[in-house]
């Protein structure tokens, strides 16, 4: 029990510290993409129909194939944990700072499902309070902890790489915060959400729907 409690005390001190404006900066970054992408959408709507069904097909066919409840949880909770795992990995490729395109591209997707449903005159505040909150409480900080660790990791490597006198220790200090956050922080959060995704945000979404 001591040994997880100064886990969690490491974890805590990583994302305070360490991960502060990087985490700061991802979760402004996160909202100006879904302001932008939602009016973009609102003043181009010949366009949803078109990006809509790119995102359908990105997606995971067993998401739609599988039953709700446990089945569900599972097929949501093994994608949620893929995403966050290869924002996480794509960090270890210098200067490019890639997991800064998973950030945009689902902040740019709640954009444009709040966009959509303002162009088809319908509740945008509904759909986001029943179909995303639920869920997203737990959800969205999984994935944007992810991205930002993805990101302090590249920007240890490059500070590395451009400045021989940074201390190789940060890198590894990051590495190893990282993984202490996934396993302890990210995970838990992703299996919460994913349980609330199959099964109280459908019963939610069919009351929103049936108003």
């Amino acid at each position: 029990m001591q040994y997880l409690k100064r886990q969690y005390k490491e974890t805590w001190r990583f994302i305070s510290k360490d991960m502060r404006w990087i985490l700061l900066g991802s979760i402004l970054v996160f909202i100006a993409v879904i302001v932008l992408t939602h009016l973009f959408i609102t003043r181009n709507p010949q366009m949803q129909q078109e990006i809509m069904g790119e995102i359908r097909n990105a997606m995971p066919e067993e998401i739609f194939e599988t039953e709700t409840g446990l089945p569900m949880a599972a097929a949501l909770f093994k994608n949620n944990t893929i995403a966050c795992l290869v924002s996480v990995v794509t960090g270890f490729v210098p200067f490019l700072f890639l997991p800064a395109i998973s950030l945009c591209m689902n902040a740019a997707i709640l954009g444009l499902l709040g966009g959509v449903y303002q162009v088809n005159n319908m509740s945008v505040v509904g759909m986001y309070v029943f179909g995303i909150l639920p869920h997203g409480i737990f959800e969205f900080p999984a994935l944007l902890l992810s991205m930002a660790m993805g990101l302090r990791i590249c920007y240890c490597l490059v500070k590395r790489i451009c400045e021989g006198k940074y201390n190789q220790g940060v890198v590894k200090t990051a590495v190893a915060g990282s993984l202490r956050t996934f396993l302890l922080v990210v995970i838990p959060l992703l299996l919460f959400a994913a349980i609330i995704e199959a099964t109280l945000t459908p019963f939610l979404m069919g009351q929103f729907m049936g108003l």
